[in-house]
């Protein structure tokens, strides 16, 4: 007699698609990530087809502009700032040198690798927008990248210099009426005056802050 093993047969396992986000008619800002079965840390899909570069694109290497006269103006003033190389987008700076341009999901990608990266230092948001731009990297919405970055790394919220006090109403105090609370204070010793007097005794109304001085003998 030999011992059996049944083998259970194993139900076949589905890949998930997460999505944050959400379109409009001047473009997307969905964000894609890919789970396996496995459960990877993460697996960035990137749009490779239209965004923020193909109008540009597209009037400096074919001519074409939008419909609407209005867009249309506006891209033929936006364009004069960008310049194409070797069928790459770069982006025209004086303080830089010509910065190449990226989707918003590449963007988002270099700013987690110099954020949190093997040589990440956590940064805060301006510095992290501006080392993108000092590596040679430009997408519009850099800026507001890396506060949405920054704001949800775990390590940053819980390391960074904020007040973790729990938060308290204002307590108030007044006084109802002129002259119903003092403050009498002796100020001195000053250099000998007339009468022996060498302080003053200062009076002070809470409420119209009216003061009085009068000499005190030492």
């Amino acid at each position: 007699m030999t011992e059996m093993t049944i083998k259970e047969a194993s139900q076949d396992q589905k890949w998930l698609l997460h999505v944050d986000g959400s379109s409009t008619a001047q473009g997307s800002g969905a964000g894609i990530v890919i789970t396996t079965p496995q459960d990877p840390p993460g697996c960035p899909a990137y749009n490779h087809g239209e965004d923020w570069r193909t109008p540009i694109i597209k009037w400096i290497e074919e001519g074409l502009l939008p419909e609407n006269r209005w867009e249309a103006a506006r891209l033929k003033t936006r364009a004069t700032r960008f310049i194409i190389q070797e069928h790459i987008l770069y982006k025209k700076s004086y303080t830089h040198p010509l910065l190449r341009c990226l989707s918003t999901e590449e963007g988002i990608h270099i700013l987690q690798e110099i954020h949190s990266g093997c040589c990440g230092a956590h940064v805060g948001t301006r510095i992290l927008a501006n080392k993108a731009l000092r590596a040679g990297y430009f997408w519009p919405t850099m800026k507001q990248d890396a506060i949405r970055l920054v704001s949800k790394c775990e390590k940053c919220q819980k390391h960074s210099s904020l007040i973790h006090q729990p938060a308290e109403p204002l307590t108030t105090m007044l006084s109802p009426c002129p002259f119903r609370q003092w403050g009498i204070d002796i100020v001195g010793p000053f250099p000998l005056a007339v009468g022996q007097r060498k302080f003053l005794l200062v009076a002070v109304d809470y409420f119209t802050k009216w003061s009085r001085q009068n000499p005190w003998p030492a």
